[in-house]
């Protein structure tokens, strides 16, 4: 099932490559991966979901802003560690070493760091 009330997630500034990968909450159990042919699979720690993802062209054809669908998702109970802010991301930014993800009013929901260091 599709999320309601959760907007297309935008990722902005880069390149397909400078996301694709597996990145995780460095604080929760959040993981999400974004692969190279648009998928995107991921977990929150404890609930599922997955979408597809592309690139825009933006200005001058760069591929600076990539848009997620909205994502089904299972709605288990939780416990543990988990990243229930995940579910809410909008924006995410690459800002070097890691991805700055926000919601739809521009609020920092966390970081996301890659799963297995460079």
């Amino acid at each position: 099932m599709t999320m309601p009330g959760h907007p297309d997630i935008r990722i902005i500034p880069g390149t397909g490559d400078a996301y694709t990968g597996s990145w995780r909450d460095p604080d929760g159990g959040a993981i999400i991966n974004f692969a190279d042919d648009g998928s995107l699979t991921g977990t929150d720690g404890c609930n599922n979901f997955q979408s597809t993802w592309t690139l825009d062209s933006g200005s001058g054809g760069k591929g600076s802003v990539a848009t997620v669908e909205p994502f089904p998702t299972t709605m288990m109970a939780c416990t543990g560690p988990w990243s229930p802010w995940i579910v809410s991301m909008h924006e995410v930014r690459h800002e070097g070493d890691h991805l700055s993800v926000t919601n739809e009013g521009g609020t920092e929901l966390g970081e996301l760091i890659p799963a297995v260091p460079a």
